[in-house]
């Protein structure tokens, strides 16, 4: 979700400003919360990966990192909205 509002609103104009804020505001506070869970799952994934097959964990820590990939580009551009 927050992937596909930070795509629509890549120009502000788009949308009005008090809604704009408030759905920022909303996004930041959803961010904050699933703060947690994705280092729950990156600490979870790293203990699947010690106990897996290298063909295995291989392939769980290419998914591994390509959800930190996309998680850090949120919070990037989310943060860069902010200003």
């Amino acid at each position: 979700e927050a992937e596909q509002f930070l795509r629509k609103t890549q120009i502000p104009e788009n949308w009005e400003h008090a809604k704009y804020k408030w759905y920022l505001k909303e996004l930041q506070d959803g961010i904050g919360q699933r703060q947690t869970v994705v280092r729950t799952l990156n600490a979870t994934g790293e203990e699947i990966i010690q106990q897996s097959s290298k063909t295995d964990a291989s392939i769980l820590q290419e998914k591994l990192g390509s959800l930190n990939l996309r998680w850090q580009e949120v919070c990037k551009q989310l943060s860069e909205r902010k200003k």
